[in-house]
């Protein structure tokens, strides 16, 4: 598979963060329905160049297209319920986001991948979620469901109410320091997600945020299903999107 590097971001004190699409040379990959809403995620980190020359940091803003309405996940096979067909719905494609340590980091450190924004006609309620490793196991995963209210109904307008990118610190760490603002932020697993899609850019939204801890190593999940229950039915929802902690296992230099 070839992996073709589209963009690069840069901002204060979270380790490179690079989104890089996927491509396996066959014909184009089918294109999604009609845009319903678009999210700007803030992708940061300090560069050490701009850094010493003008003792500033740069930060560059990446614009996620995210479809909330008239998406599916994709049906293919997995052990656990059958992948598919369920209610729930998410507007990643293929593709991922990489991710440096943070220069002055060394030993286990911390990537956090968020913007997986999911929603479903009817309550669903997560029963776990299973990445699956192409290269590198972590330390440890966590998987986290932040709600946000609708724009209306946010207690402060200028606060961090965005869809997260990546960042080099937990989704709690960035809470402490009023840079991740939430309705509820709560394990995965038992999580209920009561988000209906809705078109709007105002409108509420549920994201679903995975920390992996990784090693000198790296770390690689190139998918994950995402299990949940609705109506007394089990089912899983595929994501093909990758998240990446970089490490020197990973040597594709497009990725890292």
């Amino acid at each position: 598979m070839r992996r073709t590097a589209r963009a690069t971001t840069t901002g204060p004190g979270l380790g490179m963060a690079q989104v890089f699409s996927a491509r396996d040379g066959g014909p184009a990959p089918r294109r999604p329905p009609p845009l319903d809403s678009e999210v700007c995620t803030m992708f940061a980190r300090e560069t050490r160049s701009a850094a010493k020359r003008r003792g500033a940091l740069t930060v560059a803003v990446l614009c996620v297209t995210a479809v909330l309405a008239g998406c599916g996940p994709k049906e293919v096979p997995t052990d656990g319920p059958s992948v598919g067909a369920g209610p729930l719905v998410t507007a990643f494609q293929d593709g991922g986001t990489s991710v440096l340590p943070p220069r002055e980091v060394h030993g286990v450190w911390r990537a956090t991948f968020g913007s997986l924004l999911i929603c479903a006609p009817v309550q669903v309620t997560i029963t776990g979620v299973k990445p699956h490793y192409k290269v590198g196991k972590p330390v440890n995963a966590e998987f986290w469901v932040r709600t946000v209210p609708g724009t209306q109904d946010r207690p402060d307008p200028q606060g961090m109410w965005s869809p997260l990118g990546s960042d080099t610190r937990t989704p709690a760490d960035l809470a402490r320091r009023g840079q991740l603002a939430s309705k509820s932020l709560v394990a995965a697993q038992g999580a209920r997600v009561d988000q209906r899609c809705d078109e709007s850019p105002d409108a509420p939204f549920t994201e679903i945020l995975t920390v992996l801890s990784a090693d000198d190593a790296g770390v690689w999940v190139d998918r994950m299903d995402v299990e949940y229950e609705a109506d007394g039915q089990d089912h899983a929802m595929r994501v093909n999107w990758a998240y990446v902690a970089c490490g020197y296992l990973i040597a594709d230099p497009e990725v890292c």
